[in-house]
């Protein structure tokens, strides 16, 4: 029995060895743990398994157990960091106006990383930065788009910039493909904008009327090009012509009683070019159309008239040939400027006049009507002098007379040398 006692002894105080060396070997791992980062996961997770390896007596004798509780769970808090991070980020998808919650709250994840220097543990922060400028552009678009809306203010004949500049800040957003998150801005924009549209008609139908009430047929229609090209499908757009017409017909009527051919020209030109009217339905108007036509046929020179010559006649040949406008030709004397000719040549036709011996100058007006001797081709009229001098000489010889022969095209011929410069009216 002696032995038996003595070897039982033996074996527990073995066994009390070894449950003392496993709580040690525990309680080392969890020693070792330190601080607790991402890289302490080997360490922790071995502590782990260790204790679970001891007996629920030996557990209770490892004195710093609960260190390891609080590594497991600040470890699991780190982890969860990075993970949220992630997750938020990735969340964010497709970059819209309406991102700035799902924005924010990556930004406050990834914070959170980076407060405990855990930034380097995702791969997707750069999306994160990507969708904080996008999502900054689109809302400093909108903000700038709703700001140059509620510039525009009280509409006025003034309001064009204002208002070009909210509608180049709706471009901007038609750009970035978000001008559906501005649906009310550009509502009122809209309305803005008609507003703008029917104040300017209206000031553009009043400019026009009250011009062409005067017989000012430029700034009545530039007023109405204006109207015509800005505020197309405004009611004043619709009956400027016919207004401006039966306007315009009366003053015709009485440009023509005074014999002011031009002006009956340029106002009837107004009316059958520039407006698009229901002419017929004026009262006079087709008569007035037979009867200045008829005028502007009986006052207008065939070619080959002189309309003035003290130049006289002689063998010399001179031959003029007109463009697509009829001209008038001055033949000027060098030796006396007051001995001239003045030729009419009308528009693609050539005339032949016998020219006296001498040296001359040639000069030309030009346009599309002739208004009579005093008022000629009327304001609008061109007026160029050739650079050449020509001379006209007649000689006899064995009995025959060489005299010269002068062709002249007052339009750009191929071989033609002649060449010319425009002149003031009083110079010709």
């Amino acid at each position: 029995m002696k032995k038996i006692s003595i070897l039982l002894a033996a074996v527990l105080t073995l066994s009390l060895l070894c449950g003392c060396m496993a709580v040690d070997s525990a309680e080392d791992l969890i020693a070792s743990i330190g601080i607790v980062t991402l890289s302490s996961r080997n360490a922790i997770e071995t502590a782990e398994k260790n204790v679970a390896n001891l007996t629920e007596e030996q557990r209770q004798q490892v004195g710093n157990l609960p260190i390891l509780e609080q590594a497991r769970a600040r470890l699991d808090e780190l982890q969860g960091l990075v993970d949220t991070a992630q997750t938020s980020i990735d969340a964010i998808g497709k970059i819209t106006p309406d991102s700035g919650e799902t924005i924010a709250a990556a930004r406050a994840a990834y914070d959170a990383l980076a407060a405990e220097g855990l930034e380097n543990e995702i791969s997707n922060y750069g999306s994160l930065e990507n969708a904080e400028y996008h999502y900054g552009n689109y809302c400093a678009a909108l903000e700038e788009f709703r700001s140059a809306v509620d510039a525009v203010g009280q509409v006025t004949a003034d309001s064009r910039a204002a208002l070009d500049e909210a509608n180049e800040k709706l471009e901007v957003l038609k750009e970035l493909d978000i001008e559906d998150y501005a649906a009310e801005d550009t509502a009122r924009l809209e309305a803005l904008e008609q507003d703008y549209a029917v104040q300017m008609a209206q000031q553009f139908y009043d400019e026009a009327m009250a011009a062409y009430g005067i017989g000012d047929l430029e700034t009545g229609n530039t007023a109405r090009a204006k109207l015509k090209d800005t505020c197309p499908d405004t009611e004043q757009a619709a009956a400027i012509d016919g207004d401006a017409a039966a306007l315009l017909i009366p003053l015709a009527q009485q440009a023509f009683g005074n014999d002011e051919l031009e002006l009956t020209d340029n106002i009837l030109r107004t009316v059958w070019q520039t407006l698009a009217a229901d002419t017929a339905a004026i009262e006079g108007y087709t008569e007035l159309v037979d009867a200045f036509s008829a005028r502007m046929t009986a006052i207008r020179p065939a070619t080959g008239v002189a309309l003035y010559n003290k130049v006289g006649s002689g063998y010399s040949q001179l031959h003029i040939s007109a463009d697509e406008h009829d001209s008038l030709i001055k033949l000027e004397s060098i030796a006396d400027p007051d001995v001239y000719m003045l030729l009419y040549v009308r528009a693609h036709e050539t005339a032949d006049v016998p020219v006296a011996d001498g040296t001359y100058l040639i000069k030309y007006t030009s346009g599309e009507s002739w208004y009579g001797e005093e008022a000629m081709f009327g304001s609008k009229a061109s007026f160029t002098k050739a650079d050449d001098i020509f001379e006209f000489t007649v000689t006899y010889s064995g009995g025959y007379v060489y005299y010269s022969d002068v062709s002249v095209t007052l339009y750009t011929v191929v071989g033609g040398n002649l060449s010319t410069t425009p002149i003031g009216a009083n110079d010709f």
